[in-house]
């Protein structure tokens, strides 16, 4: 890709998911989607770009000043890759005000003393959050645990165990010129470390698989449904651990999703082909849990979202995985909780 491109898509992507606090993920659905002319593998390489700045959010505001700009960010991390001053300038990067130029912040990026970063900027966290995890962890440990964090998100999918077994799938799939390896602690998953188009393969049109973290796959296994059983998920989302639960039950039973977004309850239920209504289920019924430690690897700009006031929750009745029976529940008053962005920018 030309470094021209490059500079400037990740530049106004990077700007438009600042601005707007929304998640990174959506943000380049609309970009990609208003420049239809990038490739795929074009595609690629401004995500990852703009997903390493987000990463290094922390770190390139602390270089850069708040108020530096987007294209000043992507610039410092271009330059911090390996990028020279003069490749920079012949991709087009021009800034007025002198502390955002290429001397000024080359200048910022020599001068770096690793020894000086705060640690809420080593570990590319809020303040706050930082506090409280020293607290209970200690430095040493909390370092490590934003080292993690911070890493790219591999690509799982779940198999699902309704249609094929984990070996056929791997096979299928290789023979389509996609490798994959079993993921380390799920039966039902497999991995590769970068993004790979699997939507568009046969197996995942025929419903052989979908992508799911790991994570998420290890909250349904461990919470272990019995068929026919009735099972409430009070943190449904997009659905896929609904549909895990629902492969786990062998299609038998009954699934609630719940999500305190309207919008991703009404998507799933295409999905599921059901109607999604807005009810709620006692509190004491068997539920899932979300790790989240997968979206902010997915997310990175998940980190700097804060607990907000409850909001009312929202659920879609929904049978089984591959069912087409809907069902309903008496209407109670639950509450769950719901965020918004705490801004760094």
């Amino acid at each position: 890709m030309k470094h021209d491109a490059l500079l400037n898509h990740a530049g106004a992507l990077l700007a438009a998911i600042l601005s707007r606090a929304s998640a990174a993920d959506k943000a380049m659905e609309r970009h990609f989607r208003d420049h239809r002319e990038l490739g795929s593998r074009d595609r690629g390489e401004i995500a990852e770009t703009v997903y390493a700045c987000l990463r290094t959010l922390a770190l390139l505001r602390y270089l850069g000043g708040e108020k530096a700009p987007a294209s000043a960010l992507v610039a410092l991390h271009l330059l911090s890759q390996g990028w020279s001053a003069r490749a920079l300038e012949q991709a087009g990067y021009r800034e007025r005000d002198e502390q955002f130029n290429v001397r000024s912040l080359t200048e910022k990026l020599r001068n770096l003393d690793a020894a000086t970063v705060p640690l809420a900027v080593k570990a590319n966290m809020p303040e706050w959050l930082v506090q409280r995890l020293v607290t209970q962890l200690g430095e040493e440990e909390t370092l490590e645990l934003a080292a993690a964090l911070n890493r790219p998100a591999t690509l799982d999918l779940r198999v699902n165990t309704l249609k094929a077994d984990r070996e056929t799938v791997q096979a299928r799939l290789a023979a389509e010129g996609q490798a994959l390896e079993p993921t380390p602690y799920s039966p039902l998953g497999l991995r590769r470390p970068d993004r790979a188009p699997l939507f568009k393969t046969a197996g995942f049109r025929a419903g052989l698989f979908e992508i799911q973290d790991e994570g998420s796959q290890l909250l349904g296994l461990l919470l272990e449904p019995k068929r026919r059983e009735m099972v409430v998920d009070f943190c449904a989302g997009a659905g896929g651990k609904t549909l895990e639960l629902g492969a786990l039950m062998a299609n038998s039973g009954t699934l609630y999703a719940f999500d305190i977004a309207a919008k991703r309850l009404e998507n799933s239920s295409r999905v599921w082909h059901v109607p999604a209504s807005t009810t709620s289920a006692p509190s004491s019924s068997p539920m899932s849990a979300t790790s989240g430690c997968d979206a902010w690897r997915a997310r990175p700009t998940a980190s700097w979202w804060t607990p907000r006031a409850a909001a009312p929750a929202r659920c879609a009745a929904t049978p089984t995985s591959n069912g087409a029976r809907s069902t309903s529940m008496p209407s109670l008053q639950p509450s769950a909780p719901s965020c918004k962005p705490q801004q760094p920018w």
